[in-house]
């Protein structure tokens, strides 16, 4: 999304600003001393109480050209507007499906003109601006050069009034009975967003489901084991809601018989045939795939590139990779470190 897509707000009123122009920076020095204001005085009339009302919290205001921070003078026409960054408001309040990990959903333009997301957890807000801001430059966003514009960045999105809640996840599945995330981070359900490692799942999703049932599914009728390994697919997604343990299904062929092409029309359910992974790996990176396939299937090609024994371990940790844990879909006791899945095999063995 590009600037000229974000909000609209009321023309911006005159700023009187002493500026140094030689580095292109307010002089708080002579903001402070201007006809006599004082750049720490916000509630200095009566009329500056902050409103009850959602966006920017008193003395802040937000407009196409970016977020300033008002001084108060004896009269409203008295103001003076101070800027402390480029565009960038709260749009959602969050939290985690098990009632933790509370924070704020932060848009905001980047230095070439894109609108960004950032999720940031309260207790972040707490330790001072420096980690916070330094998170939102790294990301494009233009901070002004100006004594104290951190910490009024800081405390502007702290108290930003916003009535809209969204949930936040590091995997994707199952957040709780009504809320799904896709293999490319979209939610299903409930306003949620996903908040994990970019693997590259928005990467694997093409095409649209017509597509999908015209040049995919029509060619499953008649043909047992294609009609096997999509259920299989398509049935991993019930597994968490249904309480059911994970599931494993393998597919035995001689070389040159198809088996690979086979696994990429099952991976096609749930991402790209590009997301069939091989079972010569390591245990560690098994586990990731396998925390990203959370409630979809995994698709494993060639068993055979393993020793049996290896296979084995790596068999057993996928299937029980819910440990303790397993059967529980009560979103206060989930585990991110814990997945539910179908695996779908193939080798010569």
């Amino acid at each position: 999304m590009k600037h000229a897509d974000k909000p609209t707000f009321q023309p911006i009123r005159s700023h009187r600003l002493k500026m140094d122009e030689d580095r292109g920076e307010i002089d708080d020095c002579d903001l402070q001393t201007e006809e006599g204001y004082d750049i720490e005085e916000e509630d200095a009339r009566d009329d500056f109480d902050d409103p009850d009302e959602l966006g920017a919290p008193r003395p802040f205001e937000l407009y196409p050209e970016g977020l300033f921070k008002v001084i108060a003078g004896p009269t409203s026409m008295d103001d003076i507007s101070v800027p402390v960054g480029d565009w960038i408001q709260v749009a959602a309040r969050t939290r985690q499906p098990n009632g933790q990990g509370y924070g704020l959903l932060i848009e905001h333009v980047s230095a070439d003109g894109e609108l960004r997301e950032t999720v940031i957890e309260s207790r972040r807000l707490e330790e001072g601006p420096r980690r916070v801001v330094g998170d939102l430059v790294d990301k494009g966003y233009n901070l002004y050069q100006r004594k104290d514009a951190s910490k009024d960045l800081i405390l502007a999105l702290s108290r930003w009034k916003v009535d809209r809640w969204v949930l936040v996840s590091v995997r994707r599945g199952w957040l709780n009975e009504r809320t799904y995330i896709c293999s490319d981070g979209k939610a299903l359900g409930d306003d949620a967003k996903y908040t994990g490692p970019d693997d590259g799942g928005v990467d694997q999703v093409r095409g649209t489901l017509e597509t999908w049932r015209e040049t995919i599914g029509s060619q499953a009728i008649g043909n047992p084991l294609i009609v096997l390994g999509l259920s299989a697919a398509f049935a991993s997604v019930l597994i968490e809601p249904l309480e059911q343990e994970n599931a494993g299904l393998h597919f035995i062929g001689m070389s040159g018989t198809g088996k690979t092409t086979i696994m990429q029309v099952f991976a096609s359910v749930h991402g790209s045939p590009k997301s069939v992974r091989s079972w010569h790996t390591t245990g560690a990176a098994l586990q990731v795939t396998a925390l990203a396939s959370n409630s979809m299937a995994m698709c494993l090609d060639e068993l055979g590139m393993v020793q049996a024994k290896v296979a084995q371990t790596m068999a057993y940790a996928l299937l029980n990779g819910c440990g303790k844990s397993r059967s529980s879909f009560n979103v206060q006791t989930a585990d991110t470190r814990v997945w539910k899945l179908v695996v779908i095999s193939n080798g010569e063995v």
